[in-house]
């Protein structure tokens, strides 16, 4: 599946044949993520600089993607409420943030801290929450849940609460895909600062830093995590 654009006369005249031929994918549209592996970097670049103009002109919003016989499916609802999550999709959503928050920062924190960390991931919660933020949904070819990006509000302002992806298909660019799309949302509603919560486990926070986040103090003992910031 594509980005959900019909053809190419459904783009606006500024995304004429020339710029899709700027990006080498004349006469079709690009269905895989620049980040997905076996690509050239020059041919990363271009699909990135593809889907910066489309993200430009609003239209991935609501999208599903094709990357690596993967399937991205987006509720977007930051603006509005305009897609409601099925209680069923936020209990996988639900299960994978249990899952992984546990796995990952067992030693970092007290069995009673963990479950205060994942007491926001309970299906009822991300329902509500995905009605008036933005939820990524990283899916297989068969449907399983793969990972997850998802931004909250706290009052009017945004933030990403959460980016998953599970520990089987770790370390295949999959986490960079899911913060990709969440960067790509703050753009499009103009927002220059991005804030994200870190849990304490120490490659939460370099993945975080490679991607150009910075954190402004030292969580202390009783911090259950602490915020990163990047300006765009």
């Amino acid at each position: 599946m594509g980005l959900g654009v019909a053809n190419q006369n459904s783009l606006p005249t500024q995304l004429n044949s020339a710029r899709i031929t700027k990006y080498g994918v004349t006469n079709s549209f690009p269905s895989v993520n620049p980040v997905a592996q076996g690509f050239s970097p020059a041919k990363k670049a271009a699909l990135k600089g593809w889907r910066g103009e489309l993200s430009g002109w609003g239209l991935i919003q609501g999208y599903s993607e094709c990357f690596d016989n993967m399937n991205i499916r987006v509720i977007d609802n930051l603006d509005g409420k305009v897609e409601t999550l099925d209680y069923s999709d936020a209990a996988q959503v639900a299960q994978l943030i249990q899952r992984n928050t546990k796995a990952y920062n067992q030693g970092e924190y007290s069995e009673q801290e963990l479950e205060r960390l994942c007491a926001f991931a309970n299906p009822d919660n991300i329902q509500q929450e995905a009605e008036r933020g933005f939820l990524a949904m990283l899916l297989s070819d068969t449907g399983d849940l793969i990972g997850c990006a998802l931004i909250m509000k706290r009052g009017t302002r945004p933030f990403i609460r959460t980016i998953q992806v599970a520990h089987e298909h770790a370390r295949k660019g999959y986490g960079a895909l899911l913060y990709q799309h969440c960067e790509d949302r703050y753009r499009r509603s103009g927002i220059f600062e991005i804030e994200v919560e870190v849990t304490k486990y120490a490659s939460s926070e370099a993945f975080y830093r490679k991607h150009g986040f910075v954190k402004t103090g030292n969580p202390t003992q009783k911090d259950l995590y602490f915020a990163m910031y990047k300006f765009l």
